[in-house]
């Protein structure tokens, strides 16, 4: 014995769901039921007699890919007094925390110190005289991550590196005898805050290291500019830096780079003093904190930029001296 199903179809994932007939009343199916999270309603396209009732999952649908649900509460309990709270939150994104510590054996809501976010799966909590307490974080998005999501990063050939035997390379419109010193800074691969600066002071003549040694000066883009280098790998090394991490430079602070002031000289495999490519350049002002697209990111001690927003130098970049 069979019943009757009004066939439905959801007018954004596409995808169709079989529901019993309400014989008692009006049929009353609104938002979509078969796609986890999605936003559209479901509309009758059709009416099935008699179907055996064994429930069917609906077909997949091709580059549909299903909301998970996120986790929104993680409850922490410090059972004995110290100064630093280390919570391991799984939320997935950036909490919202409230803190409770025991005063006299009574729970008393209290602001710590401060509250850091060292990632979207753990808030670090520190106060000025050991406590213990309860912590109660909050997903403060609809969007979270989960860890499985964050694997180890991949430089394709779309990626090119900029530094070269740990030497980053540049060119800039001061005399030699002059110190330059710009600043580095690196964003969290997971949450894109910024995680790490640190100010480059940059030496020249540039380091037998780089491809570009015994280059004192050289024409680029009919400017006369000054070479010099930084050992970029042993900062990396020295210094908690996440594979993956996109950069930017800036001057001392976050005032942006001067256009036509500051170029990355780069190289070709395997990068001999034969290799210099004097054909492309990077200008180091091309991004900065406010860019929504990270075009530089580093792998094991290595600057990686983006091979689509090399700049194309005509005439050829030219040693002077």
């Amino acid at each position: 014995m069979g019943i009757t199903t009004i066939v439905y179809k959801c007018d954004v994932c596409g995808r169709e769901i079989q529901i019993a007939q309400n014989k008692k009343g009006l049929d009353t199916v609104g938002a979509c039921v078969i796609t986890n999270y999605c936003k559209g309603h479901l509309y009758p396209i059709g009416v099935k007699e008699n179907v055996l009732q064994i429930p069917i999952p609906p077909p997949e649908k091709t580059g549909l890919e299903d909301w998970r649900q996120r986790k929104a509460l993680h409850n922490f309990q410090q059972h004995t007094a110290q100064k630093v709270w280390t919570i391991n939150t799984d939320l997935g994104s950036i909490a919202s925390v409230q803190t409770f510590v025991y005063i006299n054996e009574i729970l008393t809501e209290m602001t710590p110190v401060s509250i850091e976010y060292p990632s979207v799966f753990q808030v670090i909590i520190t106060w000025d005289v050991p406590y213990a307490g309860v912590a109660q974080c909050i997903a403060r998005t609809t969007t979270s991550y989960s860890k499985e999501s964050f694997e180890q990063p991949i430089v394709n050939d779309a990626y090119l590196p900029i530094s070269i035997n740990g030497e980053l390379t540049i060119a800039v419109a001061t005399p030699a005898s002059v110190p330059v010193s710009i600043q580095i800074n690196f964003l969290d691969p997971r949450t894109l805050l910024p995680s790490f600066s640190s100010i480059l002071h940059f030496v020249a003549p540039p380091s037998f290291l780089s491809p570009w040694k015994q280059t004192n000066t050289a024409f680029v883009r009919t400017q006369l500019l000054s070479v010099h280098t930084f050992n970029i790998k042993e900062l990396i090394s020295t210094n908690t830096i996440a594979n993956g991490s996109s950069f930017y430079f800036s001057l001392v602070g976050t005032t942006p780079l001067p256009y036509r002031s500051y170029y990355a000289l780069l190289a070709k495999e395997p990068y001999t003093a034969e290799d210099k490519d004097p054909n492309h350049t990077i200008d180091l002002a091309t991004v900065d904190h406010t860019a929504d697209l990270p075009l530089g990111t580093q792998i094991d001690g290595v600057l990686y930029w983006l091979q689509s927003s090399f700049r194309l130098c005509y005439p050829p970049i030219k040693k002077f001296s």
